[in-house]
């Protein structure tokens, strides 16, 4: 039950006695258990190329996009952008997909090292794009496919794009300001009250009133 595998329900039919639970294998185990054919999801987008074209391809895969942000979106509820990706990361390991976030020169990355399209790398890049879009939808920013297996490279690589770069930039310590230096003894121009001025005359002025009366 804590992986989520097995589900449990009170059998409310029951009304005397103790609690009689009922438990059921939940979707994710019955995917675990009965994993799909590596050859029909190949199979379905070649009928529906054969039915409509690129374009109808291209269209299926933006909708499959949404539908997918929409399956995770109640569970990336992080504010903070990368807060956010590592959210869908861990939901998309529970599916099956190996990814990691990263940091490269100041740019926040998503790494996919299991693409779950594997088996339509002789397609063109229509998946690649749902999945940069759904990224994009998620977190909340640009999404750019900066490597990509079609060409050659060992997994995929998505880039984070933001209006203010600093978001994806790792924290970093601010600069210290140039240390004023201190004030000297012989550098100050304060005196202590009480002090003599240059004359050296240290009697009080006259008060005003003594002016007047001469």
């Amino acid at each position: 039950m804590a992986q989520g595998y097995v589900a449990r329900r009170v059998d409310k039919t029951q009304r005397r006695g103790r609690p009689r639970h009922l438990y059921s294998a939940t979707d994710v185990a019955i995917e675990r258990i009965f994993p799909p054919s590596p050859h029909i999801l190949p199979a379905v987008v070649q009928a529906i190329e054969s039915c409509g074209g690129p374009q109808l391809r291209r269209e299926v895969f933006s909708h499959l996009g949404k539908v997918l942000a929409q399956r995770y979106r109640p569970k990336v509820q992080a504010l903070a952008p990368r807060d956010r990706l590592e959210q869908l990361s861990q939901l998309l390991g529970y599916d099956g997909v190996l990814t990691s976030v990263e940091v490269h020169d100041g740019k926040l990355m998503l790494r996919e090292r299991s693409c779950p399209f594997i088996n339509m790398l002789d397609c063109d890049r229509t998946a690649c794009e749902m999945e940069s879009a759904m990224i994009a939808d998620l977190v909340g920013c640009k999404v750019t496919l900066a490597e990509c297996r079609l060409d050659g490279c060992p997994s995929c690589l998505f880039q984070l794009h933001f209006e203010d770069e600093e978001l994806s930039a790792p924290a970093t310590s601010d600069v210290d300001a140039p240390e004023t230096p201190s004030a000297t003894p012989e550098d100050s121009t304060l005196q202590p009250a009480g002090a003599a001025d240059e004359s050296g005359d240290t009697s009080a002025p006259e008060h005003p009133s003594e002016f007047a009366a001469r």
